[in-house]
């Protein structure tokens, strides 16, 4: 008898361990380490309320004085191969754009260590470290984090929520690779990267009662771009040009649009003034270059109008590396609201109307191969347009540009290699650059 119990308790813990790891801690019920007792108001989310970029401060227009607020330490970490390669030497950065709020930038490294510093005075208001091991690390490239309450949420291996004043960590939920997250009505917003079932899934979570409240699986695996909003839709997308939008209270299907056939493509998605944009630079084998816009209905998924812009071959871009992909062939699309404005890594940008109509198209100074805009999208601060670019491996520039006349205000020189956007607060331009933060003002 006692043995036949035993047998009976093997076969429950196995069908429990089955269950556990078919789900993958997505499952509708899932425990969450803590629950939060807070009301969920949104205090910051990077990009607005339909991450369109747009924002409405008043901008610099002439050229900057910039002042260094922070430098991190420079640690290095002896990465390890598990491939029969050469080990190396990894010294982590600042990898998001800092988040303003209250006098103080919220962001973090990829060596998984957690920032607030005080713009004022330059000092660490508190640091988390969540002992990333290095010979996990890709790198660890995370995403800006959400201000909810007195809740700072990062989301990177893991989702963590920091108390705003101390660090402490007072939330954490082990659910996978995990892209920049996003907010509405109470629920915020993960994509899941599965590395065994070879999936992703989007997934709500709500943090007062401590479970996922609703999940889709999508029939791709790859990493989703950050959630859009429009109405009573939630839409995700990914560098392939793949669009979903799901129901905001189920995250049921809506529809869906998949690329066909499209060679060494990658693509950016933004909403604005009741339309998405996708946008993305056609790289045909002959080498011809187009760069095309679509206008999206997000309320049914249906073509409203396309441009498309072919641009002249230059000879030194034939021996462009193709196959770095999303590295030299990176586009990007932001919105005032009015008007998009798009582009590529090779310096082209080009500003478009409401029904397609070109309005003006510039280029900055040429760009090599190892010189290009940084893999994350512009901002727009009223009618300036900032972006940053890399020259090399060691400098960058920030640049302005008048989004009414297309006219460069300023080219700033900036002392290191800058990878991602700027933020705009508080009439002041943040900007990292390596392990150094620096804000620029009139």
């Amino acid at each position: 008898m006692k043995l036949k119990s035993i047998k009976v308790l093997a076969v429950l813990i196995a069908l429990v361990l089955i269950f556990l790891f078919t789900f993958e801690g997505c499952s509708t019920t899932a425990e969450i380490n803590n629950t939060l007792p807070y009301l969920l108001e949104l205090r910051y989310m990077w990009g607005g309320e339909g991450r369109n970029f747009y924002f409405d401060v008043n901008p610099i227009k002439k050229q900057p004085e910039i002042r260094k607020i922070f430098t991190g330490e420079p640690l290095e970490w002896f990465f390890h191969y598990s491939m029969p390669r050469e080990d190396i030497t990894y010294t982590p950065f600042f990898a998001s754009p800092p988040v303003f709020y209250k006098d103080v930038l919220y962001f973090e490294d990829t060596g998984g260590i957690y920032y607030a510093i005080d713009v004022k005075t330059g000092k660490i208001k508190w640091k988390q470290d969540i002992q990333v091991d290095p010979n996990q690390l890709n790198p660890r490239f995370a995403s800006p984090p959400l201000i909810i309450d007195n809740i700072v949420f990062f989301a990177g291996g893991s989702f963590y929520g920091l108390d705003i004043n101390s660090g402490e960590i007072v939330y954490k939920q082990d659910i996978g690779t995990i892209n920049a997250p996003g907010f509405k009505d109470g629920i915020i917003y993960l994509s899941i990267a599965s590395n065994i079932k070879r999936t992703a899934t989007v997934v709500g979570i709500d943090v007062t009662k401590g479970k996922i409240v609703a999940k889709h699986i999508l029939d791709k695996f790859g990493y989703i771009k950050a959630p859009l909003f429009y109405k009573d839709s939630v839409i995700v997308y990914d560098e392939c040009g793949d669009i979903y939008s799901l129901d905001l209270k189920t995250l049921n299907l809506k529809w869906e649009i998949k690329q066909q056939d499209v060679y060494g493509c990658s693509y950016s998605v933004c909403i604005s003034n009741n339309k998405l944009f996708l946008v993305w630079w056609d790289l045909h084998p002959t080498l011809l270059r187009k760069m095309q816009c679509t206008a999206i209905d997000p309320e049914n998924g249906k073509i409203l109008w396309e441009v498309s812009f072919e641009e002249e071959e230059r000879e030194e871009d034939k021996n462009l590396i193709i196959e770095e992909y999303g590295y030299i062939f990176y586009p990007f699309v932001v919105s005032d609201g009015n008007n998009i404005y798009f582009g590529n890594n090779k310096g082209l940008i080009y500003a478009v109307d409401n029904t397609g109509k070109l309005l003006w198209k510039i280029k900055t100074e040429p760009l090599g191969s190892i010189s290009s805009f940084t893999r994350n999208v512009p901002v727009i601060s009223k009618d300036t347009l900032y972006i940053v670019t890399t020259e090399g491996h060691h400098s960058g520039y920030l640049y302005a540009i008048d989004t009414k006349t297309s006219k460069i205000l300023f080219k700033y020189p900036l002392p290191a290699r800058a990878e991602y956007s700027v933020t705009v607060a508080d009439n002041k331009v943040y900007v990292t650059s390596g392990l150094q933060i620096f804000e620029l003002k009139n």
